[in-house]
């Protein structure tokens, strides 16, 4: 050991006790009393946090930063805590010798001084061994055969390495040291410790003490007040302005939902009258068809006697010519008795069967008329169903133009218009609310959107009035068109009237000629009436068959009727509850558009209606936490 020293000259001896081993001790010490200092001021503020201990005497820190956090809770709305405690902190000092240091700067020099001594170690340490490297190469060249002198040239450059490594031990061992005590008194820990206890404190117990009414709390009171007056005045002007515009909108779409209601139900009325008329006038056709086809039934039975009539002249006068030729072959005075009785007996055959004609014909003309009389019936029956048909277009078309007349989209456009100005009104109270708060844009944005919605309102209410009057339309066409179909049903009966009518007058100018050829010429053409006979028969026949054709063209138009008298039926029925299912349909989707905004109007107004109540709440929370925070006040000065 001795030896060692004896190596080191007196200078460096100098040099390392003032540069390495004073420097040491001295970070030693400083690192000592810093860290017994952090701690003592992480104590007393955590003594501090405690309810039940007293607060005793405070370290400097601390009513520094109670100082500053008074100054600045009162002009900012939010103090930055860290950076306080930080900027105070950075100032804060601890004695050491008498002398006072600042905790910052003297911890940063403790924490720099191990690795400083490792490297001015290592530095002296290198720049020792290349100079005596140098040293050694120049005293191994200057030698050449003398080993003697080489061992005692070698020495100086062994001992001056051996120098160096001497002090880069030193170094090592004093920096180890250092390090091992910064380990063992962390002033990081300890630093750590006291900042989150001066948070701790200045956030959670001190603020609530010194915490009172800042500039931001006296606006906030004041707008709050202002809000409260604001939100009355509005309340009251947006039920004033909803009675007065949405009410009587509301009153006049009822009133003329119920007009239209009352509209389709008289049109629909009116056309299960004009139906039940078409089906009585179907059913008093089918009565006549049904008699007339009696009719001719009956006329086909009297043919047959005709015939048999027609058979019983032709036999008689087949009788009446044997006779003559008996009479020509035979003597006359002789056969006369026989021959006038057979004569007698002829005579009476033919005035029965005249007898039966005249009756048959007579009868036959009777029937004739009671079809020209039935059809003459069905013809102004027709005509009275036409005429209620023609009164209950005039109706449809009256009830339509008083529903065009009844300007109920000039009054829903008004609506509209009613509803745009108070949008715009309701716009410019936007306005004013967007420069005072923005909890109230949201509520007028609430509104617009009500507004909006009552708008689109107006316009599906115009859209039902557009498909309704095209309804109006349709249904107007249709009975334009049944009635034309009609009038042309009306021309073919009175064609089908006039040819029955020519038919009769045919029949009773034939049968008049016919019973007056008969008359005229029974005693002169006995030969002839048979062949005249066949030709009546043949033109009975033709007259039959064309009252067959008749009665089947009678039935096809009774037919026809039934079709067309069902099938407007069925159409009227149809577009009736149509028109009552979408005029319902779209009254129920108004009233309960309707119903949902008058919902909306009345929460939107009963949350406005309690947004004063929930001012006042916070006001009286605001004053008991004001109450509570100043009795937790004087109750710890009265414990101090």
């Amino acid at each position: 050991m001795l030896e060692w020293i004896k190596l080191f000259p007196p200078y460096l001896i100098f040099l390392t006790v003032v540069f390495v081993i004073i420097p040491s001790f001295a970070s030693f010490l400083i690192r000592l009393s810093i860290y017994k200092y952090l701690n003592d001021l992480a104590n007393k503020v955590i003594r501090l946090l405690r309810s039940g201990e007293s607060r005793g005497i405070q370290p400097k820190i601390v009513e520094e930063l109670e100082k500053r956090y008074k100054e600045s809770i009162t002009q900012l709305e939010q103090v930055n805590t860290a950076a306080l405690i930080d900027g105070v902190y950075s100032q804060e000092k601890f004695r050491f010798f008498g002398f006072s240091l600042r905790c910052e700067q003297w911890d940063h020099f403790c924490k720099i001084l191990p690795n400083l001594l490792l490297a001015f170690g290592l530095l002296g340490t290198f720049l020792g061994i290349t100079l005596n490297l140098y040293n050694l190469s120049q005293t191994i060249n200057g030698i050449e055969n003398d080993v003697s002198s080489l061992v005692q040239q070698l020495q100086t450059p062994l001992q001056s390495m051996g120098i160096a490594f001497i002090t880069s031990l030193i170094a090592l061992v004093c920096s180890s040291f250092l390090i091992v005590i910064n380990l063992r008194c962390n002033t990081n820990l300890a630093k750590v410790r006291l900042i989150s206890s001066l948070e701790d404190y200045l956030d959670n117990i001190f603020k609530s003490k010194v915490q009172g009414d800042s500039r931001l709390d006296k606006a906030v009171n004041r707008m709050v007040e202002q809000q409260h007056e604001f939100l009355t005045r509005f309340h009251e002007k947006v039920g004033q302005v909803l009675e007065s515009t949405l009410g009587r909108a509301a009153d006049k779409i009822a009133e003329e939902n119920k007009i239209s209601n009352a509209l389709a139900r008289e049109v629909y009325e009116r056309f299960l009258e004009s139906s039940g008329t078409l089906a009585r006038s179907a059913n008093t056709f089918q009565e006549a068809a049904s008699f007339l086809d009696k009719q001719v039934e009956s006329i086909a039975d009297i043919v047959p006697h005709f015939q048999k009539s027609c058979q019983t002249l032709e036999n008689s006068a087949l009788v009446f010519l044997e006779a003559s030729e008996k009479i020509e072959k035979s003597k006359f005075s002789e056969n006369l008795e026989t021959i006038t009785a057979d004569l007698a007996k002829t005579q009476k055959a033919f005035s029965q069967s005249t007898a039966f004609l005249g009756n048959n014909m007579h009868k036959l003309i009777d029937n004739n008329q009671k079809a020209t009389k039935l059809a003459e019936k069905v013809y102004n029956q027709l005509q009275e169903s036409s005429a209620k048909l023609q009164n209950s277009a005039t109706s449809f078309l009256e009830a339509s133009e008083t529903i065009k007349q009844s300007q109920f989209a000039d009054k829903l456009s008004a609506a509209t218009t009613d509803l745009a100005t108070m949008q715009n009104q309701f716009a410019q109270a936007a306005s004013t609310l967007n420069q005072s708060t923005q909890s109230i844009e949201i509520v007028i944005t609430n509104l617009q959107n009500s507004v909006q919605r009552m708008v689109d309102l107006g316009d599906r209410i115009s859209g039902l009035n557009q498909q309704s009057a095209k309804i109006i339309d349709l249904t107007e066409t249709r009975l334009t068109n049944e009635k034309d179909s009609l009038n042309h049903i009306q021309v073919e009966l009175n064609n089908l009237i006039k040819i029955l009518k020519e038919n009769e007058q045919n029949t009773n100018l034939e049968l008049q000629k016919l019973g007056d050829r008969f008359i005229a010429n029974t005693d002169k053409q006995l030969g002839n009436n048979s062949k005249q006979i066949q030709i009546l028969a043949d033109k009975f026949a033709r007259y039959i068959s064309e009252l067959i054709e008749t009665k089947s063209n009678l039935t096809n138009l009774v037919n026809t009727l039934k079709e067309n008298t069902k099938q407007t039926e069925s159409n009227f029925q149809f577009w009736g509850e149509r028109i009552t299912t979408v005029i319902e349909r779209e009254t129920k989707r108004s009233n309960e558009q309707s119903r949902e905004l008058f919902y909306q109007l009345a929460q939107y107004i009963h949350k406005n209606s309690e947004v004063p109540s929930k001012f006042n709440k916070l006001e009286e929370l605001k004053r008991d936490r004001l109450d509570s925070s100043g009795f937790n006040g004087k109750t710890n000065h009265k414990n101090s």
